[in-house]
């Protein structure tokens, strides 16, 4: 039974992430800018406060309330979707009152690139970090074989992100001579402290390769497939150059093509909506979306665990005293096990929050990467009496950003042992 409702309520998320991700585009692209914020301001407000609906009446008698209220939306969001379709779709139709409740809104969007790009770049940093501790602390359990592991792993990356590379200079776009400079500064630098952090045994091959992946991933989704809509829709809806290569997108629409041969045809009109939706935005956009949200998340589980507590990995020692400190040891033990309890109780309740009002967080990010997508955003920024775009010009901050915190504790920091996130891990 208990198996029947975990697979039941993935089943309904995955329902509302999909409507989620199907509806905001075409509201944008469908009925225009207005249309698009009303649709996605109340979607945030609807969430926000079902989120706090059912973190008050958790374990309480109006918990059966937060359930019909939570499986409500796979209704409600289809529902206002068609409303504001309806509603913005005459565009004689004015809404002078409703359109300055979105002015806060629209305001947020526009200049929250700064924000989720930076924020996007510390919580990389902070799991490329992580995920080097704990390649460090697979090694010494079992060297041989874990050091095979990530060689193959690391060569991998490396080889997928040299292909990416190779497409940011065949991708028919001109890059100035500004931006192949910043380019070329931003690769160097990175393949410098990729390798000072291997050499001086303060990072690793696998922490290296993460983080020069990361960099050619902001520099593909600046030149590439982020570029602002200013072209046709045809232009959009045929891209002069395949977002992945040609072999995955013939072989995803071979697939494609199959399955719907075999549906009746009474589902074409769900699929004609799904095609619509899926052709008003490009892979980047899903990418980089699906990218943010699983930085922020693990970033999330990892900020605790690096909080842990140090008397953690003094157990094993405590356990193995003699007989005649035994009383003392297990008092001691006793005692840091109520500490961490306490602790554990503390951070795991902060886990809810984050699960809850997540979908706020997605609605936001999404509505910033569409907006910038269709051209919503400002276009420029006078820097040093230079014309840059807004979110091209964050992203080289961003990189410059990462690689200087990078930089800082490759550096300054001591001799990485690897242990600040598995110190307390078991190894017996």
């Amino acid at each position: 039974m208990y198996s029947f409702w975990t697979g039941f309520n993935i089943f309904t998320n995955a329902i509302y992430l999909s409507l989620i991700i199907l509806t905001i585009p075409l509201a944008f692209d469908v009925a225009g800018e207005e249309c698009g914020l009303a649709f996605t301001l109340t979607l945030a407000v609807f969430y926000f406060s079902m989120a706090t609906i059912r973190l008050m009446g958790r374990n309480t008698k109006f918990s059966i309330i937060t359930h019909i209220v939570y499986y409500s939306q796979h209704v409600i969001i289809p529902s206002l979707f068609i409303m504001f379709l309806n509603i913005y779709s005459d565009p004689t139709h004015k809404f002078p009152i409703w359109n300055r409740v979105l002015v806060p809104w629209q305001f947020f969007l526009q200049n929250s690139t700064a924000g989720f790009t930076i924020l996007e770049g510390f919580c990389t940093l902070l799991v490329i970090q992580a995920t080097g501790q704990i390649s460090r602390w697979l090694v010494k359990r079992n060297s041989d074989l874990w050091t095979i592991v990530f060689l193959v792993t690391s060569g991998s990356i490396i080889s997928g992100t040299f292909y990416y590379l190779y497409r940011i200079y065949t991708f028919p776009i001109t890059i100035g001579m500004g931006n192949a400079t910043l380019i070329g500064v931003v690769l160097t630098c990175t393949t410098i402290l990729g390798g000072y952090g291997i050499v001086s045994k303060k990072g690793n091959l696998i922490e290296s390769s993460l983080l020069f992946a990361y960099m050619v991933y902001c520099l593909y989704e600046t030149f590439t497939d982020f570029q602002p809509t200013h072209a046709d829709v045809e232009a959009i809806a045929k891209p002069a150059f395949p977002p992945f290569p040609p072999i995955i997108v013939e072989s995803y629409a071979t697939i494609v093509a199959s399955l719907a041969s075999t549906v009746p045809g009474s589902f074409s009109t769900t699929f004609d909506f799904i095609l619509a939706a899926m052709s008003t935005i490009t892979p980047s956009i899903v990418v980089s979306l699906a990218y943010r949200l699983l930085v922020l998340f693990a970033t999330t589980l990892i900020i605790p665990a690096l909080r842990e507590p140090v008397g953690k990995e003094n157990r094993p020692s405590l356990r193995r005293n003699n007989h005649a400190n035994h009383t003392t040891a297990n008092h001691e033990d006793s005692a840091i096990l109520d500490d961490d309890d306490e602790f554990d109780d503390k951070s795991t309740g902060f886990m809810p929050f984050v699960t809850a009002y997540m979908p706020v967080v997605l609605i936001a990010v999404y509505s910033h990467l569409l907006m910038q997508h269709f051209g919503y955003l400002s276009k420029s920024t006078n820097l040093l009496g230079l014309e840059v775009e807004s979110w091209q010009l964050w992203s080289w901050v961003n990189c410059a950003v990462t690689l200087g915190l990078y930089a800082s504790e490759t550096i300054y920091g001591k001799e990485s042992r690897g242990d600040s996130l598995t110190r307390h891990w078991k190894t017996e």
